[in-house]
């Protein structure tokens, strides 16, 4: 993120009311102010640099974010109330949350963003759509069922051949909205604490990457020789956002599959699973190549870590494993 200015300070404070008040709203017209206001409070965010790709990026987000916002007023405003109002407006809030099969601008922007844009991209822009989908589902939308799979394979099979960690990220993040989704389907509070799950895993993963500015998966073996702290704490945090067990990213997909597997949703649950696995297999892709691949240490001299920077894994390290025996306590006093 350009550095911050008294600007910068109100469009943040703007980005946050806007993403509350679509999110407890009582209608649909403030809904789509809230969205508003939190588009254009993010746009200015991320414009304070000369870098043409980001530039690039910036336009594809607002061309989408608008043409979404376009389509959400047409639902709200067409045929308010009736199976096709709810059509529209459920296929706006899917192109703006980036949830498969209109997932085809996300990767791409992320690629372009810096990595404060890549946090705000996966998290606080993330939350009002998917609340928002979220609160609207009722038990006639039989196609979000599908959606759910969809998403998660999308987000498992698109990030295979990825070299970028911010394209990894991005399918990762494709991957749990499918998650988030199925899990809104069946209990609300399954859902936040999928939610809560993975914005915790995203930000620690992605403010790691602010550290040392890790641009390619390949880089990634530069941090090898860094503090032991940084590379246990970095490999938690991306097996927990596989959902790898014990880990606590493990608990809330496991609390879906059992509100799944009530609901007799077998097949729904296999192709979850299946994305999950897939994210895992990327996640020990880039674990392997961080530390059992060679790299030039030349170009370490830069980038070893400052003393703050040591406290702050250590302290990422300690709060992974408090939230990871927050979610296991209970299920071992069962």
């Amino acid at each position: 993120m350009p550095n911050l200015k008294v600007s910068s300070y109100l469009f943040i404070c703007t980005l946050i009311m806007g993403t509350f008040m679509a999110i407890f709203a009582n209608n649909w017209l403030t809904v789509w102010i809230g969205l508003e206001i939190n588009l254009y409070s993010f746009l200015p965010l991320m414009s304070g640099s000369s870098n043409s790709q980001q530039k690039e990026g910036m336009m594809k987000y607002f061309l989408v974010q608008s043409v979404g916002s376009g389509i959400l007023w047409l639902g709200i405003f067409s045929s308010l109330g009736s199976n096709l109002g709810s059509f529209i407006i459920l296929t706006a809030l899917l192109l703006k949350a980036g949830v498969a099969p209109f997932h085809f601008w996300f990767p791409g922007v992320m690629c372009s963003m810096p990595w404060a844009g890549c946090l705000l991209l996966t998290t606080t822009q993330k939350i009002p759509p998917i609340l928002l989908i979220s609160e609207m589902y009722n038990p006639t939308m039989t196609s979000l069922w599908g959606i759910c799979a969809l998403t998660a394979l999308v987000g498992g099979i698109g990030g295979l051949n990825q070299t970028q960690l911010r394209a990894i990220l991005a399918y990762s993040s494709i991957g749990h909205m499918g998650w988030i989704i199925a899990a809104s389907l069946m209990s609300t509070m399954v859902s936040k604490l999928m939610l809560m799950a993975y914005m915790v895993s995203v930000s620690s993963i992605i403010g790691m990457m602010m550290i040392v500015q890790i641009t390619m998966n390949s880089e990634m073996s530069m941090y090898s020789s860094t503090t032991p702290a940084y590379k246990i704490t970095m490999c938690f945090l991306l097996l927990s956002l596989g959902g790898l067990p014990p880990l606590f990213g493990f608990f809330p997909k496991l609390m879906v599959l059992m509100e799944l597997s009530e609901g007799n949703f077998i097949k729904l649950s296999l192709c979850l699973i299946m994305g999950s696995v897939l994210n895992l297999y990327y996640y020990l892709k880039i674990l392997y190549g961080s530390f059992f691949s060679t790299f030039n240490k030349t170009l370490l001299k830069n980038k070893m870590m400052k003393p703050h920077y040591k406290l702050m894994t250590w302290m990422l390290f300690i709060f992974s494993l408090i939230l990871s025996m927050i979610f296991v306590l209970p299920w071992l006093m069962l």
